[in-house]
């Protein structure tokens, strides 16, 4: 898939094709969108496209974790370049996992770039719950979370931040094993992540200790913070080795669809 510069004008020289995305019963469109945006914008279509050059219309069938309404955001990115803040915020988790069914790294990295303002008042625990699952498989969405969600328990200490979930956190916490083993996997990735932020030394402010994980010390910042230990019931899994969207008139300036380098830690 071509990660160059668009063709901001010279899109819309291109034909369009009729799209239209399924879930169960529910449809969005047809929404017609100009191939050369879909072609830019996603792998999926690129690949589809070539294969079927002259077809008119095109049917998705979209993935379980997908509502409709999110083909909607991604048309609407195709050709703004941006979607609202709320719609990213409410909808993280589902825009990521169309933008990964459609292949389109430009867009997952917009959404990840996007999303840090967002997470920044997220507890996190809608998204760790998603991920606590056979979706874990998702390594590039659950590193990027697991990076965030290090940090900001790092920052604020691990009494302060699971307090803001009364209670939702450590009944989180308190998974067990299922018969599939992946139930859980996501807290041990998450201490093993906290354990080498503490031996990288990249946290130097007082310490909270929770109980439970090794002793493993997280970080509070401030230097009047008492230390103190919490008792947290924690499993630790074996770690492993909408209607049809107006498409807008052209604007002359150009867009940025590098797409933004995702550090993995």
């Amino acid at each position: 898939m071509a990660l160059d510069a668009p063709r901001s004008v010279r899109f819309t020289k291109s034909p369009t094709v009729a799209v239209v995305a399924h879930q169960g019963s529910r449809k969005s469109g047809p929404h017609y969108i100009h191939t050369a945006l879909l072609e830019d914008g996603s792998k999926f279509f690129e690949t589809m496209l070539k294969k079927t050059r002259f077809t008119q219309i095109i049917p998705l069938d979209l993935d379980r974790d997908v509502d409709v309404t999110d083909f909607d955001v991604f048309v609407t990115w195709l050709y703004k370049g941006c979607i609202d803040e709320h719609t990213l915020g409410d909808r993280f988790m589902n825009i990521w996992t169309l933008a990964s069914q459609l292949q389109s790294e430009t867009f997952k990295s917009y959404i990840m770039k996007e999303g840090r303002v967002h997470l920044q008042e997220s507890d996190y625990l809608s998204i760790a719950k998603f991920l606590d699952g056979d979706v874990i498989s998702k390594c590039a969405l659950r590193d990027y979370i697991l990076s965030g969600l290090a940090t900001k328990i790092a920052s604020n200490g691990w009494v302060s931040f699971i307090e803001r979930t009364r209670g939702g956190w450590e009944d989180f916490m308190s998974h067990k094993d299922n018969g599939a083993g992946t139930k859980g996997k996501f807290i041990s990735f998450l201490m093993a992540r906290l354990d080498q932020m503490r031996q990288n030394g990249t946290q130097s402010s007082p310490a909270i200790q929770l109980e439970g994980h090794g002793g493993a010390v997280f970080h509070h910042p401030s230097p009047q913070s008492q230390h103190r230990s919490q008792t947290l019931p924690v499993y630790v899994a074996p770690m492993e080795s909408t209607p049809h969207i107006p498409i807008p008139n052209p604007v002359s300036k150009k867009r940025k669809w590098e797409a933004d380098t995702v550090q993995q830690l």
